[in-house]
C-alpha cells in the first residue's frame, strides 16, 4: 500500500494516533481466533492447532502497541477508539458466526500489509524515535511473513465459496485499513494544529 509509506510516520501525533488505533483493534485479536477456533471443523485437528498456536503468537500484541504509545510520552487514555477501527474487529464477529474461516481474510489483509510495509517503516522509525517505541512494528515485521503463509494453508483447506468469502473479507479490511490511516492522519493534523496554536 503506497499510501502507507507516504505517510507521516515520523510526526510524532500521527504515530502515537496510528499506535492508539492499532491498540483498540488488536486488543480483540486473540479472542476473534479463539472463537474461530472454538467453531471450526470438529473432525480438523490440524486445523484447530493451528489457530491455537495463532492465539499464542498473537498473545500480548496489543500491550506492546501500548508500551510504545507510553514510550512516546503517550497514553490510550488521550485517544477514542475511531468507528474504522472498530470495523475492523467487530465485523468479523459477525463473520466467524457465519463460518469460521471468514476470519482469515481479516487475518491475510492485515499481516500482509504488515510483511510488505513494516520492515522498511521500522528502519523509517528508528530514526525518529528511541527502539523501545518500535517494538509493535519491529514485531510484526519479523513474525507476519510466516503467519500470511500459515493462513493461506488454512484457506486452501476451504471450499470455493469460503474461499470467496474470505477474499471478500480481505477487500474489506484492505478498504477499512486505508480509511483508517486516513483517519488517523487526519486526526494528527489537529492534534498538532492544537498543540500549535
Amino acid at each position: 500500500m503506497d499510501y502507507m509509506n507516504s505517510l507521516p510516520w515520523e510526526n510524532s501525533e500521527f504515530y502515537k494516533a496510528w499506535l492508539a488505533q492499532t491498540y483498540y483493534y488488536t486488543r480483540y485479536t486473540t479472542r476473534m481466533i479463539a472463537m474461530s477456533a472454538a467453531w471450526s471443523p470438529s473432525g480438523n485437528h490440524e486445523y484447530f492447532m493451528t489457530l491455537v498456536d495463532h492465539i499464542r503468537e498473537e498473545h500480548g500484541h496489543d500491550q506492546i502497541a501500548i508500551n510504545d504509545l507510553k514510550a512516546l510520552d503517550g497514553s490510550i487514555d488521550q485517544y477514542q477508539e475511531n468507528g474504522l477501527s472498530r470495523s475492523i474487529w467487530e465485523t468479523q464477529f459477525y463473520k466467524i458466526l457465519k463460518h469460521p474461516s471468514y476470519l482469515f481474510g481479516c487475518g491475510i489483509a492485515l499481516e500482509t500489509l504488515a510483511a510488505k510495509n513494516l520492515p522498511q517503516l521500522y528502519d523509517r522509525l528508528l530514526k525518529a524515535y528511541p527502539a523501545k517505541a518500535c517494538n509493535f512494528v519491529k514485531v510484526h515485521a519479523q513474525e507476519d511473513p510466516q503467519h500470511v503463509s500459515k493462513l493461506l494453508g488454512l484457506t486452501e483447506q476451504c471450499s470455493v465459496s469460503d474461499r470467496e468469502e474470505i477474499l471478500r473479507s480481505y477487500d474489506q479490511i484492505v478498504d477499512l485499513y486505508y480509511y483508517l490511516l486516513m483517519a488517523v492522519h487526519t486526526e494528527s493534523k489537529e492534534r498538532s494544529a492544537a498543540t500549535a496554536a
